[in-house]
């Protein structure tokens, strides 16, 4: 059998689960992500449904499996996108993040999907091509000329950027924290996916972290789709979770990345982020902030205010200067004016992001934000993503802009 994972990183454990599970029925799993087999009984397609572009993508996916794939063979459709759009995917067996066990329906296997623990690494699939031809170990060097920035000093921290992103399919040790979502954004149509926030306890997570370490393992994610929530519906915080994170890590020469934190919960986890970072214990950080307009983030339900953020950032790369610090951005969300526009590339410009994703906004069946007035054209979205994108050139080290116009068009650099 063969997965085809179309999704973020987010899904990566489950998706691992679920070829063990297979693997456990004793079917043999084909590793490659996006060179569709002929010869697999089984192909499961994880798609992604958060943006058009995303969903278009898996799409084209789904139709290419059908063009290649050999007489018999079955197709399963799994990920975001089966929930969040049925329509686009009826007629082929499906699941979603809070439905795996369709698959024992669909299989009738002997062992069940319950029954396979869910792992905590991740199987390598391809590298970026500068590391397949350089080499990712030893050859640091040759990718730095290679990038020809300005500084030598940009040049490695480019490097690290681009490594750091590649190292959500690299050796580490994954912990899922928590499923589910704890916000409401207004425009997101994965929460109608995931359902909602279920953490587990810290003690659990703990002796998870202490496995890892005792397996050698010198990187750790925390994973979870909403991970600053943790613990809202068990009453506690992500906050006292790394507390507990600290006091197993203090002595070894273990590193945490903390992949994702609603700046609505920055609040009750700041100062530890700070310990963190001060202990040279945090090797990147990542706060999607969205957009640096009240106003839009306001719209966004983002219930969070950007001054208070902005000042909460400074202070964590104050504490560690050499910290990859993150964030994502939404351009041409309804009623942005370029007034918005501008307040979001000064937050930008002041906090200096090491890495930021640019995405075009992309209306979602199901939410909030597909209602509201004042939309902005797709040619109108793009000319501003580009706009951003110059603007930043000379604060942030990396901007990849997901150009999701019905070109679907993907520009680097």
């Amino acid at each position: 059998m063969q997965v085809i994972n179309t999704c973020c990183g987010r899904r990566a454990l489950e998706i691992e689960q679920v070829k063990n599970y297979f693997r456990d029925n004793d079917y043999q799993v084909i590793q490659e992500d996006f060179i569709i087999n002929e010869d697999a009984d089984v192909l499961i397609l994880a798609a992604c449904g958060f943006t058009q572009a995303a969903e278009d993508f898996g799409l084209n996916m789904l139709k290419s499996i059908e063009e290649k794939k050999k007489p018999g063979s079955r197709v399963i459709v799994g990920g975001c996108l089966p929930k969040i759009n049925p329509d686009v995917t009826k007629g082929y067996n499906s699941f979603d993040p809070c439905s795996y066990e369709k698959l024992d329906e669909y299989m009738n296997f002997e062992k069940k999907i319950n029954q396979i623990p869910r792992p905590n690494t991740i199987e390598t699939t391809g590298l970026h091509s500068s590391f397949r031809e350089h080499g990712l170990m030893g050859s640091i060097e040759k990718i730095v000329d290679s990038v020809g920035r300005k500084t030598r000093t940009e040049n490695v921290k480019y490097v690290k950027a681009i490594h750091f992103m590649l190292s959500r399919n690299s050796p580490a040790f994954r912990i899922q924290c928590l499923q589910g979502c704890a916000c409401n954004c207004s425009y997101c149509a994965i929460k109608l996916a995931i359902g909602k926030l279920t953490s587990r306890p810290i003690e659990e997570i703990i002796t998870e972290i202490k496995v890892g370490i005792e397996k050698g393992y010198k990187r750790v994610f925390l994973e979870g789709d909403s991970l600053g929530g943790y613990g809202e519906d068990i009453g506690t915080n992500f906050g006292s979770l790394l507390e507990e994170v600290i006091k197993v890590i203090e002595n070894t020469d273990v590193k945490i990345s903390i992949p994702d934190i609603s700046p609505k919960y920055l609040h009750v986890c700041y100062r530890q982020i700070i310990r963190l970072a001060e202990m040279r214990k945090l090797f990147n950080f990542y706060i999607p902030i969205q957009s640096g307009s009240q106003i839009i983030l306001d719209s966004m339900k983002r219930r969070y205010d950007i001054e208070k953020v902005k000042g909460l950032i400074h202070e964590i790369k104050k504490s560690c200067p050499s910290l990859l610090i993150g964030t994502s951005i939404i351009v041409g969300f309804p009623g942005e004016t370029m007034e918005d526009l501008e307040k979001t590339i000064q937050v930008c410009r002041d906090i200096k992001f090491d890495y930021i994703y640019c995405h075009s906004f992309s209306e979602r069946k199901g939410t909030a934000a597909a209602n509201l007035p004042d939309k902005i054209p797709d040619i109108e979205i793009l000319r501003r993503s580009r706009l951003f994108k110059k603007a930043l050139k000379g604060y942030t080290t990396y901007i990849t802009i997901a150009e999701d116009t019905r070109g679907n068009k993907t520009c680097q650099g």
